[in-house]
């Protein structure tokens, strides 16, 4: 969001339960662990010191890193135009 707030999306999705008492049970149990891994993260990203991101910053990334790639894309872009 900015230099020192961020927006986390919490998001689950599961189709193996059919059943909708059960689904909504299901989707309930996710959502409480949902919290709690959200709340333990949280201590975790709190205590970081942000360090500035670049879109070439001579890292090793991998196939599954490509969000960061298409985010830090996305960012030069916009910075160019601003």
């Amino acid at each position: 969001m900015d230099e020192e707030n961020t927006i986390l999306y919490l998001r689950s999705y599961q189709n193996f339960v059919r059943v909708p008492v059960l689904k909504q049970l299901v989707n309930f149990i996710i959502r409480i662990f949902d919290n709690i891994i959200l709340k333990q993260d949280r201590k975790v990203v709190i205590t970081k010191i942000p360090k500035k991101s670049e879109l070439k910053m001579g890292e090793k990334l991998i196939k599954a890193d490509s969000p960061i790639i298409k985010y830090r894309k996305i960012k030069e872009k916009l910075k160019a135009i601003i």
